[in-house]
């Protein structure tokens, strides 16, 4: 297993196109920054969550590019030729496929925030209760940022296709995207229910214990379903 880790992480670290959707996220997310309005940490954060979706959109090709391109090659199977199991080739792949998305989707705006707060400070005291809610938002976050891309995963396992992953994963992001901005304050547990809205409840107001459990299991749950469909995909696949 850890073989297949230090594997997965050096096609990671080696992938040229990794880099360009990553360019695509830093511009992106420097345009939506520039908002006029955003200046200190406080406030950048809560831009930064609020139009989180966005940066989804460049992240949907990453699934077709990591995992959709090793079906078309067939270097995804050489892990099985090489005598480990279906199983640890697929953790393997899934462990570094989440880790690449939170750098996508996290690093820009960390930083980002982290220059903010050093040039023109949080924005309000700093209490204990407000730092240890922070990290507890971040750490919702990323469950969130992997929820919403667990969707990529089976789809790059379903379709084991570049062009199909990519396609289809951007249709689904239209598709969420569409739904929200029409029903999205109507029908409110949408926004729990669906990742990448929940992450703009995190910083309208200090949430209670409750609703961060919930929104925390949500996205756990749409892991852990999407994952499973993913594996059970994988698992059918003929070797080729």
């Amino acid at each position: 297993m850890g073989n297949l880790l230090r594997l997965e992480w050096y096609k990671l670290w080696r992938d040229k196109t990794f880099y360009a959707v990553f360019g695509v996220t830093v511009l992106l997310g420097i345009c939506i920054s520039f908002d006029g309005h955003s200046v200190t940490g406080l406030q950048v954060m809560g831009a930064a969550l609020h139009t989180a979706n966005l940066l989804i959109l460049p992240v949907c090709v990453f699934p077709g590019l990591f995992i959709g391109r090793e079906f078309n090659e067939g270097t995804i199977y050489h892990g099985i030729e090489g005598g480990h199991s279906r199983l640890q080739v697929f953790l393997a792949k899934s462990v570094v496929f989440f880790a690449g998305c939170e750098v996508l989707m996290m690093a820009f705006p960390a930083a980002n925030v982290l220059f903010h707060i050093l040039a023109f400070g949080f924005g309000e005291p700093m209490s204990a209760e407000i730092a240890l809610y922070l990290v507890k938002v971040a750490g919702i976050v990323a469950v969130l940022n992997a929820a919403s891309m667990a969707t990529g995963l089976l789809l790059g396992f379903l379709c084991r296709d570049v062009a199909k992953t990519i396609g289809i994963s951007l249709f689904v992001f239209g598709i969420l995207t569409f739904v929200l901005n029409l029903y999205g304050a109507k029908l409110s547990f949408l926004n729990v229910l669906i990742p990448m809205a929940a992450e703009r409840l995190l910083m309208t107001e200090i949430l209670p214990a409750a609703s961060l459990w919930l929104i925390l299991g949500s996205g756990a749950a749409w892991i852990a379903v999407l994952g499973a469909g993913a594996f059970f995909c994988f698992s059918r696949r003929t070797l080729q």
